[in-house]
């Protein structure tokens, strides 16, 4: 009976944040269609049925599908490299201190350069093409390195000891005690680095006018004052990262729950 209620309250909780969050949408909503009528001027301002109209004729077009998907492509396969360098990195830099120090300055040049510089180098260096790819790599790997070298200094002491004990191999401690722990602490930092990375890989699109992307589409309708089509573009970018994100949470949560169950 404790645990029925106890899931009833949780529920009620939830359905209670939903509705609000309904409410809070709407509200905002009604804000911005008020303020497009206020100006007058669709091309400055457009309205919450215009932009719903042009991204509805947007999933309509076949071209809109493959520009989505060359954009999620460079940008996934971006994050997908940072997820696995930064993870041996972490590993590394827990493990040895000189891995530690060697790490530090890129890091925190990763962290702290500003991405329109580097985005206008990168396309220097590499071409407009994979500007999206290394621009994501770049914002997401400082994130997920963080989060991995945090993992392992939070380490239960208590299991690692009895691993020692037991001569448990590297292999086996590392996929039942490391692994679970770091996806445990280092979750919110694979999170945001997704949120991150598909900003900046938009960013870097537009700058360098990525041929057959989103940031491509988006700089045209700034050029044509096409606020509708600005609009429609980044509420698909916004969408697409929410979903990579729960996606990759899923995953990631999945991987835990199963290597604990071992």
């Amino acid at each position: 009976m404790c645990y029925k209620s106890r899931g009833t309250v949780m529920n009620k909780d939830t359905l209670k944040k939903n509705r609000n969050r309904i409410i809070a949408a709407v509200i905002w909503i009604i804000v911005w269609q008020a303020a497009s009528v206020l100006t007058g001027l669709e091309l400055v301002l457009a309205s919450p049925v215009s932009v719903l109209c042009v991204l509805f004729n947007m999933l309509t077009k076949p071209d809109t599908y493959r520009i989505i998907a060359v954009s999620m492509f460079n940008i996934i396969s971006g994050y997908l490299a940072a997820f696995v360098i930064g993870c041996i990195s972490g590993y590394l830099a827990d493990r040895y201190q000189m891995a530690k120090i060697f790490l530090e300055p890129p890091v925190a040049l990763m962290k702290s350069l500003p991405m329109a510089s580097f985005i206008i180098l990168l396309i220097i260096w590499f071409g407009s093409g994979k500007v999206a790819v290394l621009t994501s790599f770049i914002v997401a790997f400082p994130m997920i390195y963080k989060g991995v070298a945090n993992g392992f200094s939070m380490r239960d002491s208590d299991l690692l000891e009895m691993a020692e004990v037991f001569q448990v191999s590297l292999p086996k401690r590392i996929f039942w005690i490391d692994i679970p722990r770091i996806i445990e602490v280092a979750g919110t930092d694979f999170k945001m680095a997704i949120s991150y990375g598909w900003k900046a890989g938009v960013s870097a699109e537009v700058i360098g006018l990525a041929r057959m992307s989103i940031g491509e589409q988006m700089y045209y309708s700034k050029l044509y004052i096409d606020t509708a089509s600005l609009f429609a573009w980044s509420i698909m970018v916004v969408v697409l990262s929410f979903v990579w994100e729960k996606l990759w949470t899923a995953v990631l949560y999945y991987v835990k729950k199963r290597l604990e169950r071992i």
